[in-house]
């Protein structure tokens, strides 16, 4: 029997290895938990009191290892796995103790489909408190259910629920539920068991009522701030969430069959715990659905319901192959080889249909995640290389690395840990959002004067927040699209930015044409050029970036005659239009117009010095005009990067060196441009070139 469990540990773990990432969203967390040991407070930005999370004992749970300076992702991934494989154990216990008469290895079922559904390795994977309240949760039912066995409550019982509430909200549901499902067994219901209720229920609220005081007096509000940033309309909420609840319960719940499982334990007259879970499964997904589930994804806010699910899910199936063969063959007795064998058949059938329905959505979450994250630590990094880091402010819908890892103060555009954003009332029509997060304060964000907007989306306005940036004059006029490298574009404040008196542009709908063309941009050619134009015939006066992307276009089609054009245009409209000025300095590089080309590829590197092509357009500018060392100097720098004009620049860094009359580094500089690329033309061509002319020297 032994096999089993250790079987559901080692899927665990593997998918874990195989699904694991640490979330953006941990990081908030661990912002928090920094701040508590260093003496901050639980803060977010220094000195602002917002409850931006909503997992305090896991935040203070987190501070352990911040006091020891140790690794805090894989401590987080250390205890949470930890949670995870205790709470198959504790899940096998349930199933024993609810039917101990039974063979011990059909309780196993449970926990083994627990432990091979990707969603739950994923979170448990995520440096975040879904392992840990899945486990307080799954404690909390196994008592609950043990304590009306005895016909008893229990003080750890309600201790427990109340971790769970300090570790997620959920648990004030669960607890309520526990309390609601105990008085209705109550016959009749009378002033005397009300009371043991309540005295059952004093251990629970030790823990609650302590943590309410506290968030109050500390943050000024009963309610933590997430719960405002996240609030919609209920008509969209319940959009959003009957969605992520179909979505889940067609991948993990056989398109939604298992949910009757509850029902089927009351038909087969298990009516105290049957009736519990009926209670519990339908309340609680009720709730996640009006809500409007979770913007993580991934099944998150399922995953502690899940040993519940998986619960209801084996019994449903140890009955089922019950009625159907045991009554028909002596053999097949609940605890005979060939009844078990039959049980795991089905429960290996379930499996397969969960991890077929998981897999590649989770995959490609993750490879989402990583992205993700690369891009916020690729901010992280510029922030802290510049001389003004610690002063500097940051505007950004993603947030957890950037605070994490900088001193920066970070402005969330969301509002999770922004008290203004998240209680703002603005409303804006004609926005549309992929996102049930629809806060924005576009007018308190810019009188924050942040240095840099940052769309962990590119250039591209994804959520309500960063679209209604762009019907802001003041933004419009007052911020630039810049490369902090050239795939991580952000919006950074102008140099000595004019006063503008804001203004709402009234119509939106070039904001959505625009995002829509940057989405097809280097896909579909052609549904880019269409999103584009439409964007010319709404777009304000002083937006320019469709132009520039229709140069763009133009350009990668050969068509330079209509490119030149349309980059002239877009620099016209704006004279920041980083990328419109490097293609029209490449342009008049190629076209011979020296001086031009220097002066276009100068302006652009001032305003976007992280671009490696700006950088090259620079080198190829400033060798034209005899510049030889500062070309030198620009294409060291690129040939060092993994850009696609690394091999190009080691080309011109031999040029410059030979122009400088230093011919056997010129030679090292091509013949490293051959080794790369031995097919390189130009390179061959130098080096013949080179020694024929040492011949004749």
């Amino acid at each position: 029997m032994v096999v089993v469990p250790l079987l559901a540990a080692f899927l665990l773990i593997q998918q874990g290895v195989r699904l694991g990432v640490t979330q953006d969203d941990a990081y908030i967390a661990f912002v928090y938990s920094k701040h508590l040991v260093t003496g901050e407070g639980l803060t977010f930005n220094s000195g602002e009191r917002v409850e931006g999370y909503t997992n305090f004992l896991w935040v203070l749970i987190m501070a352990v290892p911040h006091l020891f300076d140790a690794d805090v992702p894989r401590f987080a991934d250390l205890l949470a796995l930890i949670c995870a494989l205790t709470t198959i154990l504790v899940l096998y216990q349930w199933g024993r103790q609810l039917q101990p008469e039974r063979t011990p290895v059909l309780s196993l079922v449970a926990p083994l489909l627990f432990a091979t559904n990707g969603a739950v390795a994923f979170w448990t994977f995520s440096g975040m408190e879904t392992a840990l309240f899945t486990f307080l949760l799954t404690s909390g039912f196994v008592l609950y259910c043990r304590d009306l066995r005895r016909g008893s409550g229990n003080m750890l019982t309600a201790s427990v629920f109340g971790l769970a509430a300090l570790t997620r909200p959920e648990g004030l549901l669960a607890f309520g539920l526990t309390v609601v499902h105990s008085l209705a067994l109550q016959r009749p219901l009378t002033l005397a068991s009300l009371a043991r209720r309540l005295r059952w229920a004093t251990a629970f609220f030790a823990f609650v009522l302590p943590h309410f005081a506290f968030r109050f007096a500390y943050y000024g509000e009963i309610l933590p701030n997430t719960f405002f940033a996240k609030s919609a309309p209920l008509a969209i909420a319940l959009q959003y969430g009957a969605q992520y609840t179909w979505e889940f319960l067609a991948a993990c719940g056989l398109w939604g069959l298992t949910m009757l499982g509850p029902w089927f334990l009351l038909w087969r007259g298990q009516a105290h715990w049957g009736g519990f879970a009926v209670l519990v499964l339908w309340v609680y997904t009720g709730y996640i659905t009006v809500v409007g589930g979770d913007v993580l994804g991934a099944h998150r806010f399922y995953v502690p319901l899940l040993p519940l699910f998986y619960l209801v899910i084996q019994e449903a199936i140890v009955a089922l192959v019950r009625v159907l063969f045991a009554r028909r063959h002596t053999l097949l007795s609940m605890n005979s080889p060939v009844f078990v064998i039959a049980v795991y058949l089905t429960t290996g059938g379930v499996a397969w249909h969960t991890y077929t329905g998981l897999d590649e959505a989770l995959v490609g979450q993750r490879q989402l995640m990583i992205s993700h994250n690369n891009k916020l630590r690729g901010l992280a990094a510029y922030i802290n290389d510049r001389p003004d880091a610690d002063t500097m402010v940051v505007a950004s819908g993603a947030i957890g690395i950037p605070r994490y890892f900088t001193s920066a103060r970070v402005i969330d555009l969301i509002g999770l840990t922004d008290a203004t954003v998240a209680h703002s009332e603005e409303r804006l029509s004609g926005l549309d959002s992929p996102s049930i997060l629809r806060r924005q304060h576009t007018q308190y964000v810019m009188d924050e004067k942040p240095d840099l907007f940052f769309f962990v989306t590119g250039g591209k306005p994804q959520t309500i927040a960063e679209k209604a940036l762009f019907l802001s004059r003041r933004f419009r006029q007052q911020y630039y699209m810049t490369y902090l490298k050239d795939d991580l574009p952000a919006y950074a404040r102008r140099h000595q930015a004019a006063v503008v008196a804001e203004e709402q542009y009234p119509d939106p709908s070039f904001i959505a044409a625009y995002a829509k063309g940057l989405s097809y941009l280097g896909r579909d050619w052609i549904l880019s050029r269409q999103a584009f134009d439409a964007c010319l015939e709404t777009a304000p006066n002083d937006f320019a970036y469709h132009w520039q992307y229709l140069g763009q276009i133009d350009l990668e089609h050969g068509d330079t005659k209509n490119a030149r054009v349309r980059f002239e245009r877009a620099v016209a409209i704006d004279d920041h239009c980083v990328k419109a000025l490097s293609y029209l300095a490449l342009l008049d590089f190629e076209n011979g117009h020296r001086i031009d080309a220097l002066r276009r590829a100068r302006r652009a590197l001032e305003l976007a010095p992280g671009s490696m092509l700006n950088r090259f357009v620079f080198g190829l500018a400033a060798l034209a005009n005899g510049l030889t060392e500062e070309a030198l100097e620009s294409m060291r720098l690129v040939a060092q990067d993994e850009g696609p004009n690394r091999i190009e620049a080691r080309f011109f860094i031999g040029l410059a060196y030979k122009i400088m009359g230093q011919h056997q580094e010129a030679r090292d500089a091509w013949e490293a441009v051959l080794r790369e690329k031995p097919a390189h033309e130009k390179a061959s061509q130098a080096l013949l070139h080179l020694e024929k002319q040492q011949l004749y020297d």
